[in-house]
């Protein structure tokens, strides 16, 4: 008795199948994962903090003016800058000008 014969499928076949097995497979893990538990947050919050009142809400633009530095300070900040970088430039001229051992 002979036995029949089967066509046995192609390497390129075997892998078009398993690449469309891959998105389904795929999705189902992912929406797996998407239904684990989560610890939740709420269970560390402490008592003092739950006691805290929200902040007051402000509109934007008083909060911004608030921030706004004032010009003196922006002077005293480049003046304080240019300094800084007057001593940086000595002290690398020195360190060109310095003997090698």
């Amino acid at each position: 008795m002979t036995q029949p014969h089967l066509p046995v499928p192609s390497f390129t076949a075997l892998r078009q199948t398993r690449l469309r097995l891959m998105g389904p497979l795929g999705l189902l893990l992912l929406t797996a994962t998407a239904c684990t538990p989560v610890p939740e947050l709420e269970d560390r919050i402490t008592g003092d903090l739950r006691a805290t009142p929200y902040p007051a809400l402000v509109p934007l633009d008083q909060a911004l003016a608030q921030q706004a530095p004032a010009p003196q300070a922006a002077e005293d900040l480049e003046t304080q800058m240019r300094a800084r970088q007057a001593r940086l430039d000595a002290r690398a001229a020195r360190l060109r000008n310095r003997p090698v051992d």
